[in-house]
């Protein structure tokens, strides 16, 4: 062990060398670094794996980040979605406030001002004979304000222009082509647009928007009550004269009249 020590110490006092040429000397002799005291030099390359490690978990965490929020993002558009399908559209309105960002906010916003549309033709086609003329159409105060019943009966011709524009538009905005057109007008990614259909096409479509056949049906029904009424009125249009208003009630000259007229009010619909 002594013969070692002065070895390295010599070689090292000899060359004045630097720490690197002490060590190299010193290893050639088989001597043993610990034994002197000195500790070897950590390489740049131990400083880059400490830097690449750090910035490694940076990434993670980055990239986590990122898909946290994104998942909370489409979970908020989602919600929001789901009220607009639970909505009672006699008491509440679509809420216009954009709660997500990005895109995601683009797809909210895009949902929104698309159902609010639709949900505005919807009261109007639930609320088509809430004018208080409808049902007054054959009350005695009614066919003595309009005695020749044009009046009456131009309503009726302009109700059926109503109903076919208010469910003729419910019927084109459910269709797919339609409802996707709205986003496809958007400078979005693929993946939100894929989240709007699911949203839209998977959810709302299926869930809260009118089929052709319900649409179908019920203008079918609606003409139908409008048929039964212009049918009575088109009764008394043809015998004006033959009955006359007197305290508030209707009175046929003829009982044959009477008979005909009541089968025609009871036939309504």
């Amino acid at each position: 062990m002594v013969k070692n020590i002065c070895l390295y110490l010599k070689v090292t006092i000899h060359t004045g060398s630097a720490y690197k040429e002490s060590y190299d000397a010193w290893f050639h002799y088989g001597g043993n670094m610990a034994r002197t005291g000195k500790k070897k030099k950590r390489g740049p390359w131990k400083a880059l794996k400490i830097i690449v490690i750090l910035m490694l978990v940076m990434i993670i965490v980055m990239v986590g980040g990122v898909f946290y929020l994104g998942y909370t993002q489409k979970q908020k558009v989602t919600s929001e979605t789901e009220k607009i399908v639970g909505l009672d559209i006699d008491t509440e309105d679509v809420d216009q406030t954009i709660y997500t960002h990005w895109q995601f906010g683009t797809v909210e916003q895009t949902i929104k001002e698309y159902m609010t549309k639709y949900i505005d033709a919807k009261r109007s086609a639930q609320n088509i004979f809430e004018d208080g003329t409808y049902e007054n159409l054959l009350s005695a105060a009614n066919i003595e304000a309009d005695p020749d019943l044009s009046i009456s009966l131009t309503y009726i011709d302009d109700k059926r222009d109503e109903i076919d524009e208010v469910f003729g538009e419910l019927s084109d905005m459910a269709k797919t082509e339609n409802i996707m057109a709205a986003i496809e007008e958007q400078d979005i990614y693929d993946y939100f647009t894929d989240l709007y259909s699911q949203l839209m096409i998977d959810m709302v479509q299926q869930e809260y928007m009118y089929t052709d056949t319900e649409i179908d049906s019920a203008v079918d029904a609606l003409n139908d009550s409008l048929d039964s009424r212009e049918k009575a009125l088109q009764f008394l249009q043809q015998n004006v004269g033959s009955f006359r208003v007197t305290d508030g009630k209707l009175r046929f000259l003829s009982d044959d009249l009477l008979q005909q007229y009541n089968e025609l009010i009871s036939a309504i619909e």
